[in-house]
């Protein structure tokens, strides 16, 4: 019995070790290119006697007469070493510049008003897009995302069509701004803005310290797992990533070191070196710092209160809405235990949080109970997890100098 425990145990580590995931299926984000054609297509294909002028778009490229347009009208001037960039993401402050481009093209004046609308996160916007940012607040185009512009937030196809749809039609009068309201901002609001704030940071240090205790059938295991971890953002695609981690268990001190450079996760635990191909994607979303992002109908009992250097948020987050969530990870459980049938319950989840006054997280803990079933064995658990965030920029990963020396894997 105690083999089966320790598998319901390293079942629960596993799932622990998914640091966030999304409320939804998130639609696929615009490239810069599907955003100029989606603009091209609201005015009906207009017709443009300019060359392409951008080194990376082929003339036979499907947006090629759409970029070529944008960079006639000024609408688009490329990322200033001759390319466009056609394939990367376009940001929201991005899209926003565009449009301010495109205004600007059919007789738009600057309003010159470069006053404070009120978005949490203004302080994230980049200097060359707080015009374009300012235009789409002025007449309302791009509406502010949980009290904030998320200038680096992605862009659907959906909202695309409708922020165009609005653009061509606008006459670009003066328009008055009015000062923005007080923002009153809830224990979520103020959490999701601290979650905002790390993922525009490059690098971070965190440790992290989980208790969980798991019965089953009568037997009692104590687990507690012990880590740093230190992610630098190398790219919006690439990242380096080093964890050292303890895992004590059944009277048992297991040492684990982690890290991910160039496609490969090197893992060295217990006298063992080996290493692995590994996505990019699937390393990312492992190293992923972000905490988890909740929807107001996720959370209750919310409050916030004044501390030294910041405030402390709480709130309980509603069990049921993990177990939607996790539906999506039994995949991975299923294949650690070699069973066929794998199901969990969460309880509420307490979260408290202090965040200091320049909006990042100081320390993070969850505290929670759920149940676990797999096959018809069941267990139930208890667990705590406490993050303190050690450094935010200027975090260095270090690598052993014998990663060539790994072991191989598939």
């Amino acid at each position: 019995m105690k083999k089966r425990i320790l598998s319901l145990a390293l079942a629960s580590l596993m799932i622990l070790a998914i640091p966030a995931f999304a409320t939804e299926d998130a639609p696929a984000p615009l490239s810069r290119a599907d955003f100029i054609v989606a603009l091209y297509n609201a005015l009906d294909e207009p017709v443009s006697d300019g060359e392409n002028p951008f080194s990376d778009v082929a003339d036979d490229a499907e947006y090629a007469k759409a970029v070529a347009w944008a960079a006639e009208a000024g609408v688009v001037n490329g990322m200033g070493d001759g390319n466009f960039a056609p394939e990367d993401t376009v940001t929201r402050e991005m899209a926003a510049t565009i449009m301010l481009n495109y205004a600007k093209s059919k007789g738009a004046a600057s309003s010159g008003l470069m006053i404070s609308l009120g978005f949490l996160d203004m302080e994230y916007i980049s200097a060359w897009a707080a015009e374009g940012v300012m235009f789409s607040a002025q007449y309302q185009i791009i509406e502010a995302k949980d009290g904030g512009f998320d200038p680096q937030g992605t862009v659907t196809a959906e909202e695309a069509s409708a922020w165009v749809a609005q653009l061509i039609t606008l006459k670009f009068d003066e328009v008055e701004v009015e000062p923005p309201a007080p923002v009153e901002l809830s224990a979520l609001d103020l959490y999701n803005k601290a979650n905002a704030a790390l993922r525009n940071i490059d690098s971070v240090e965190m440790e992290m310290d989980m208790d969980m205790t798991i019965e089953a059938d009568g037997e009692t295991i104590n687990m507690q797992i012990v880590s740093n971890i230190r992610q630098v953002m190398r790219s919006e695609t690439d990242i380096d990533m080093a964890m050292d981690m303890k895992m004590s268990m059944l009277g048992m001190d297991i040492n684990t070191k982690m890290f991910f450079r160039d496609g490969l996760l090197y893992t060295e635990m217990m006298g063992q070196k080996i290493k692995a191909p590994m996505p990019i994607e699937e390393a990312m979303a492992q190293a992923n710092t972000d905490m988890i992002d909740f929807p107001e109908a996720a959370v209750k009992d919310m409050a916030a209160k004044d501390v030294e250097g910041g405030v402390e948020v709480s709130f309980t987050l509603i069990g049921a809405f993990l177990n939607d969530e996790l539906i999506k990870q039994m995949g991975n459980m299923e294949e650690l235990l070699d069973d066929d049938y794998v199901t969990f319950t969460f309880g509420d989840v307490t979260l408290v949080a202090v965040i200091g006054e320049d909006n990042t997280f100081k320390s993070l803990r969850m505290a929670f109970v759920f149940d676990m079933e797999i096959d018809d064995e069941m267990a139930q658990a208890e667990c705590v997890i406490d993050i303190m965030f050690i450094k935010f920029g200027g975090v260095i990963v270090t690598f052993p100098s014998d990663l060539d020396d790994y072991i191989e894997m598939d």
